[in-house]
């Protein structure tokens, strides 16, 4: 297996789990905030899920993110749809900025992630796979 498949089906991997769990972090998060708009639901995730996904979207193509954002919310059973304009325009007004070079290019929902700079890892120090692997099983 080439390094960058392996670091597809890991990534991969860790993607669908974080999907597992994103209705719970809604309804939790909603019990803070009851009430809150749908649209304002969907900006928070996507903070949440701009510094704190497997790979954060901070490293992902708008157009890479906007597939992988509309399927974490419908996962997260909020009645939002993206597209890339909405997410620059959130982006914006959050006063987030995209890394100058990011890692993920391409997400398809039904492949998951299918284009990736394999340099663009090394260059921002994330650890491969094994040493993901290793760190984890330290922490358990």
């Amino acid at each position: 297996m080439s390094k960058k498949e392996k670091y597809t089906n890991y990534f991969n991997e860790l993607l669908t789990k974080q999907m597992t769990r994103l209705q719970d972090f809604n309804q939790s998060a909603n019990q803070f905030s009851p009430g809150l708009p749908e649209r304002d639901q969907a900006m928070r995730l996507y903070c949440l899920l701009y510094d704190r996904a497997p790979i954060p979207f901070e490293f992902w193509t708008f157009a890479a993110t906007v597939p992988c954002f509309n399927k974490c919310l419908q996962t997260a059973q909020i009645d939002v749809s993206t597209d890339e304009q909405t997410l620059r325009s959130w982006a914006t007004h959050l006063g987030l900025s995209l890394n100058l070079r990011p890692i993920v290019t391409a997400y398809s929902p039904q492949k998951g992630i299918t284009g990736f700079d394999l340099d663009a890892f090394e260059i921002h120090g994330v650890p491969a796979p094994e040493e993901l692997e290793k760190l984890q099983a330290k922490g358990s």
